[in-house]
């Protein structure tokens, strides 16, 4: 997921945990957590290998695909239990739980310049285009805390329309800049 590749799970499961008193193992996605899905293992799929064919996953009928069991339903902030956090697009999460994080907050501006604020955090990083991969690992590398570091970026605006291919390729001259 965006979440694992970004690292993200540890930093959501601290903004639920601080704001609602809960503790922090109830919003991580590990297997044996308790608020992720016992059945697949806040996956949100379920593989059966099959001998001579290729496997096949299903969504979980546990949690419906959904991650986490239904023991984090009723804990909300800001309207968004940790399920609506992980599915809503990054552009439409609430300011006041973006700005509790600068990693968040930094993910969230750089994937509006290089348009993929439309991405949910719970998004399979196999369901992605190959645009959306590309910009994705492109976000990945400049939100790392590494700053001893040189990008080697081509065509930049591969694979994107005129504007955001623009706005994309704003944002590297500025990040270049710092």
């Amino acid at each position: 997921t965006i979440s694992t590749a970004l690292d993200l799970s540890s930093t959501i499961a601290s903004i639920y945990s601080k704001n609602t008193g809960a503790s922090k193992e109830l919003f991580l996605l590990q297997p044996g957590k308790p608020g992720c899905c016992d059945e697949c293992g806040g996956t949100g799929v379920i593989e059966f290998t099959r001998t001579f064919e290729k496997t096949v996953k299903i969504s979980c009928p546990t949690c419906e695909g959904a991650l986490f069991s239904n023991e984090v339903d009723d804990i909300c902030i800001s309207g968004l239990n940790i399920k609506d956090f992980y599915f809503s697009a990054l552009h439409s999460l609430p300011k006041e739980l973006v700005g509790q994080s600068k990693k968040i907050a930094s993910i969230v501006g750089i994937s509006e310049a290089l348009g993929i604020s439309h991405l949910s955090v719970s998004r399979k990083i196999g369901s992605l285009s190959g645009g959306e991969s590309r910009r994705v690992k492109l976000l990945q590398a400049l939100v790392s805390p590494n700053k001893e570091k040189t990008l080697i970026i081509d065509e930049p605006g591969a694979g994107l329309d005129r504007l955001s291919a623009i706005n994309a390729i704003r944002h590297i001259h500025q990040y270049a800049e710092r």
